[in-house]
């Protein structure tokens, strides 16, 4: 039994039976049957059924809380609270997680367990969406990757073959440090060639399409002789009331003999994007892409990999936009018209000309 005041909460199975007694006239009190969502209420008295939305009823003697609030700590424990919160924080939109995690931290409480998913969640997201991170006195910036990702808070920067360790809350990289050559941190050494020659090509394709566009390309150590290139790239921007994110990730296949062999390549491109200007909507998209390259060299790899990439991605931008065009030409047109009937806007500077002529229209 949850008891707050005059509140009184008694479990039933999945749902939660409200007995609230009036203690200054006990004859008069009012079920209330709470249903994940809403508040049913009957009135012994004049029998009378009536719903209303929990967070509108006060506690009595605890201004400011509702039985929302009660139901709330008395129903979730302390590990489903904090795998709600860590779910949320994961659903921040691009280049607004301080904020939701903020919120959200204040909303869920200073509980360990939550406050440890919540860093858990933070970590996960900066991986999930590629954070690019700016390393002292480095040119480029570098990815905060699951495929860069040393443990302890270490990550791997392959453009400059060094380690560095990231703070998740912060946002901020600190103990740069670099690998020696044949270290293993820092992959698969005998594919450098080809993973520098890819770096460089898409490097300048990135430069030359994406204003903000950073790039890492890693050479995974060798597993079961499953030798491959990952070449992720990341643009993103802020912008008044609006904020987006393009992803794409790249995996390829290095065959047994490169050289004239067919590397295989599976690329996953991804969107985001929030507008909040009277509104508030978010677009999430993604589309996989394969195709094989053969070449004689590393450099030209490198550049017949890019050109397929910027063909892919330029075909599912045209397409993005294309389906934007459809959804404002029919489907936003289903809920509101945006022109009048006569498909023409209407120029307020002439509206009393307008009346006028409906006028005269009407009495002849």
């Amino acid at each position: 039994m949850y008891d707050l005041g005059s509140v009184k909460l008694l479990s039933t199975s999945n749902r939660k039976l409200i007995q609230e007694v009036d203690p200054g006239r006990p004859e008069q009190r009012s079920l209330l049957l709470f249903d994940g969502k809403d508040v049913a209420a009957v009135d012994f008295d004049s029998n009378i059924t009536f719903r209303e939305t929990i967070n509108q009823i006060e506690l009595k003697n605890h201004p400011g809380r509702t039985k929302l609030d009660a139901m709330v700590e008395d129903t979730i424990s302390p590990e489903e609270r904090a795998s709600i919160s860590a779910r949320l924080v994961l659903l921040a939109p691009p280049c607004e997680f301080n904020e939701v995690f903020e919120d959200v931290r204040v909303i869920s409480g200073d509980h360990p367990t939550t406050q440890k998913k919540l860093a858990a969640a933070a970590a996960q997201y900066n991986r999930d969406q590629m954070i690019p991170v700016k390393l002292p006195n480095a040119e480029y910036s570098s990815l905060i990757t699951a495929h860069g990702d040393l443990g302890n808070g270490q990550f791997l920067c392959p453009r400059s073959h060094s380690t560095f360790h990231y703070d998740h809350l912060k946002q901020t990289a600190s103990d740069v440090k670099g690998l020696d050559p044949n270290d293993a941190d820092g992959g698969d050494t005998t594919a450098e060639p080809w993973r520098h020659a890819l770096e460089v090509a898409i490097t300048e394709y990135t430069l030359e399409h994406f204003p903000s566009g950073s790039v890492a390309v890693y050479a995974p150590a060798v597993t079961n002789e499953d030798r491959r290139l990952v070449a992720c790239i990341v643009s993103q921007f802020r912008k008044h009331q609006s904020t987006g994110r393009w992803r794409s990730e790249w995996t390829i296949k290095i065959p047994d003999e490169p050289i004239g062999g067919t590397f295989s390549v599976h690329g996953v491109i991804k969107v985001q994007t929030h507008l909040y200007e009277e509104g508030n909507v978010q677009l999430i998209s993604s589309k996989e892409v394969d195709f094989s390259v053969t070449a004689p060299n590393a450099k030209a790899f490198a550049n017949e990999c890019v050109r397929h990439i910027k063909n892919a991605e330029i075909a599912y931008q045209t397409a993005v936009g294309d389906n934007f065009k459809t959804m404002s030409d029919t489907t936003f047109k289903a809920l509101r018209r945006q022109l009048p009937v006569t498909r023409s806007k209407i120029d307020w500077n002439k509206i009393i000309t307008y009346q006028i002529g409906g006028e005269l229209s009407r009495a002849s």
